[in-house]
């Protein structure tokens, strides 16, 4: 267990300049980064965060809603704590981007470490503030955005770069749950198959169709049997129990 902490303006610049270390082949100490009080401001008094590995995405985000709800008033917009995020993405870093045999890391794009918190279509793409903010957005029944919140924490998928990023589709509670009964088997776990890629019925697809009808119905405020009823024939293998 540790303190929780966040970055300063200095020690999200040097989380920053340890990920192009790490990109460009090179080692970098990013544990001492964690607890330097020149670069990070305490948040709790007592250790309170125990760094785990998480079975999926909607386990991080669970776990992240329970530890930060305490801190709501000090911390006030959470989901727009830069510092805060990218702190917590350098904590988990060991899980998140592991290193391989011949020590390198696969980081992939920087939203995924430090958030775009000024670029909704681009903020999603952080590992851990992606699902929370998801999670916090559902915290009455997340069980409805479990076909976002299903995949690997490292890993999120096709079906999360495709519906995480239209803000109004991932906010709207009845859409959600019928894209969740759409995709998500629950028996499993998991995406149903062919949720994912370019093929009919598919999520992209399904972003298509929500654009097409929004020119005719309040989309985000149908009921989920009403949207699902109006989808096309191509939606209905996925609508099978």
């Amino acid at each position: 267990m540790i303190q929780l902490r966040k970055f300063n303006q200095a020690g999200i610049e040097a989380f920053e300049d340890a990920l192009q270390h790490i990109g460009a082949g090179q080692d970098a100490d990013i544990s001492a980064l964690l607890t330097d009080p020149a670069l990070t401001e305490a948040l709790s008094a007592e250790p309170v965060v125990e760094v785990r590995p998480f079975k999926d995405r909607f386990d991080a985000a669970q776990y992240f809603y329970t530890l930060l709800l305490p801190f709501e008033k000090a911390l006030g917009d959470i989901e727009r704590d830069k510092g805060l995020w990218a702190w917590l993405a350098a904590a988990w870093i060991d899980m998140l981007a592991p290193k391989d045999e011949a020590g390198s890391r696969k980081l992939r794009a920087r939203p995924r470490w430090v958030p775009a918190v000024d670029d909704y279509k681009a903020y999603y793409r952080h590992l851990l503030a992606g699902p929370y903010r998801i999670y916090r957005a559902h915290h009455d029944d997340p069980s409805r955005a479990m076909v976002v919140l299903n995949t690997a924490v490292e890993q999120p998928g096709e079906v999360v770069e495709q519906l995480a990023s239209r803000q109004e589709v991932i906010t709207s509670p009845p859409l959600m749950s019928a894209i969740t009964t759409l995709y998500y088997r629950e028996t499993t776990g998991k995406l149903k198959s062919g949720a994912a890629g370019k093929g009919g019925g598919s999520a992209r697809r399904l972003i298509d169709v929500i654009q097409q009808f929004d020119l005719t119905w309040d989309v985000y405020g149908l009921d989920p049997p009403e949207f699902l009823a109006l989808l096309p024939a191509e939606f209905d293998r996925f609508k099978q129990p």
